[in-house]
């Protein structure tokens, strides 16, 4: 474990292309059709003025920078691998801080960009013979290609917590009975959808995601015991930030413009492939109109609770001026 802890940061430059983004918000919002009145507008091309980097969507840019040979059996990034005996791994949760003025500096106008890596956390829990090794990826994401060892200043900052656990045979990875987890108190605004296989697939090229249980349903069955393909951790991310900013845009009336401050989450069971899922939204505390915090959740289509999230909202005019 002290190895993975050990490599050195990883720096990845990009430009704010709008074409990534906008192939996000097409695949999103083919799953929303049926869910919402609102479409958002994107563009593939330049516009004036530029369009905003929406929330969630850092998430398909920064891509992995190794070939596919080097890759671990599951299409995963060694460095973020404790390796043998741990070789199952998901995406546990994490948060998303986005810096004051992040809206308006992250413009889709091909501005020079850069993602400044590290694994800052690793521990082992668990019980003696069923241990998971849990390993925090820090990823810092600001504007220009230079200065990433030395800047203290981030657009946005985000945590990746993914778990490892051991393999298992396929006899015993689906024998247990999970527990069902619920929401305690009824949302003011819920959507459902239902991702399709080619959602998943557009998601994982978008994001260059090469882990074979979103794509490879033999892989996903037989090796790590799941019943389908798995929706994507990432992509459940960018679905719940894009139903919250949808509430917030089309419920602010004549309020003043408001945007996610600090974002997490934790994922508590797996959303599959042709199952419906509804993302659900209810206001737990507020510091004047919708500012305030928001819990917002992910349930199966049992209605059991499969990610739960927890959203600081405020205004862009505090935001900008604070």
């Amino acid at each position: 474990m002290d190895a993975v802890k050990s490599h050195p940061p990883k720096v990845i430059p990009d430009y704010l292309s709008p074409m990534p983004s906008h192939l996000l918000t097409t695949t999103i919002n083919d799953l929303l059709r049926s869910s919402t009145t609102t479409t958002f507008f994107s563009s593939p091309a330049i516009s004036s003025p530029a369009q905003t980097l929406p929330p969630g969507h850092h998430l398909v840019y920064f891509p992995i920078q190794l070939p596919p040979s080097a890759l671990i059996p599951d299409g995963a990034d060694p460095d973020h691998s404790p390796g043998a005996p741990f070789t199952r791994r998901v995406w546990a949760g994490g948060e998303v801080s986005f810096g004051k003025g992040a809206a308006g500096s992250l413009l889709l106008d091909c501005r020079p960009v850069l993602c400044r890596e590290t694994i800052e956390d690793v521990g082992l829990r668990g019980k003696e013979g069923d241990e998971k090794v849990f390993v925090d990826v820090w990823r810092r994401y600001g504007l220009g290609h230079d200065d990433a060892e030395t800047r203290m200043d981030w657009e946005i900052e985000e945590r990746r917590t993914l778990v490892f656990m051991k393999e298992q045979p396929a006899s015993t990875t689906s024998s247990s009975v999970p527990r069902i987890l619920k929401y305690p108190h009824p949302p003011t605004h819920s959507v459902t959808l239902t991702p399709s296989p080619t959602h998943l697939f557009h998601f994982s090229a978008l994001s260059f995601n090469a882990h074979a249980i979103h794509f490879d349903p033999l892989y996903a069955s037989a090796v790590d015991g799941h019943r389908a393909l798995l929706v994507h951790g990432p992509f459940t991310l960018a679905l719940m930030l894009r139903v919250l900013t949808d509430h917030l845009g089309s419920s602010n009336g004549g309020e003043k413009k408001l945007a996610v401050r600090r974002f997490t989450y934790r994922n508590h069971a797996p959303l599959y492939v042709n199952e419906q899922m509804a993302i659900s939204l209810r206001q737990v505390s507020s510091s004047g109109g919708k500012q305030g915090r928001w819990d917002v959740w992910v349930e199966g289509p049992e209605g059991g609770l499969a990610v739960k999230g927890t959203a600081e909202v405020v205004s862009l005019e505090q935001d900008s001026s604070s």
